[in-house]
């Protein structure tokens, strides 16, 4: 910009001085500098807006990103802390089921353990990853439903309905399972004669739709 100015004054300057060599007058060429001014003043207002514009348009898309940034690591904060709330209750309560089942029906408790097993590993196994696929998750869920019948026996039942599409699309890790914890916990477990709980999953277009829905009094 400064480049400009400093070259339209020396073209002024430069016309002048030819003038006053040839002609021995100057009127012409500083009538011509004075036309020019306005333009070279919009020219030099345009190149100052373009260039603040520019800036502006790079300031805002990092904004952008910073914004996306905090929002993710926001959610992922609140996933994890809705994980250690409900995961000690749920752990304390296999733990006394357990032991009451280990007197009443050894059978039924070691494979309540079983299950507590594979649910904690994998549990530990996705505690470092931001997402693994849906076949996963459900395989995980399936754990945790199990240790639930094994607990409430027939006043629990679950309906797990997944869309085949839907199994390889990456999801949250244990997205589903304090869902239909909070179900049990909630909406069946208070209720005397039990219920159903259902989960739906299915894919739209780009979205996944996970639905927990259930019966119960809540």
């Amino acid at each position: 910009v400064v480049l400009l100015m400093a070259v339209s004054v020396l073209g002024g300057v430069e016309g002048t001085a030819v003038d006053l060599l040839i002609t021995g007058r100057s009127d012409g060429a500083l009538s011509n500098m004075l036309r020019m001014a306005p333009f070279d003043v919009l020219a030099y207002v345009g190149i100052v807006a373009l260039r603040n514009g520019w800036r502006l348009s790079l300031h805002l898309s990092a904004e952008r990103a910073r914004a996306d940034r905090l929002s993710s690591q926001l959610a992922n904060s609140q996933l994890a802390v809705l994980r250690a709330q409900l995961h000690p209750h749920f752990f304390f309560n296999t733990l006394n089921a357990v032991a009451e089942m280990i007197h009443r029906d050894p059978e039924v408790a070691d494979r309540m353990i079983t299950r507590l097993g594979v649910f904690l590993r994998s549990s530990l196994d996705t505690s470092h990853v931001q997402e693994v696929p849906l076949e996963q998750e459900l395989e995980t869920l399936s754990a945790y439903l199990d240790i639930v019948r094994m607990r409430f026996g027939s006043r629990i039942d679950f309906a797990v309905d997944a869309a085949s599409e839907a199994l390889l699309v990456s999801v949250p890790p244990l997205i589903l399972q304090p869902l239909v914890e909070n179900a049990v916990r909630h909406g069946l477990e208070p209720s005397e004669r039990g219920g159903l709980i259902r989960v739906t999953i299915r894919r739209r277009g780009d979205a996944l739709h996970m639905e927990v829905r259930d019966n119960g009094v809540g």
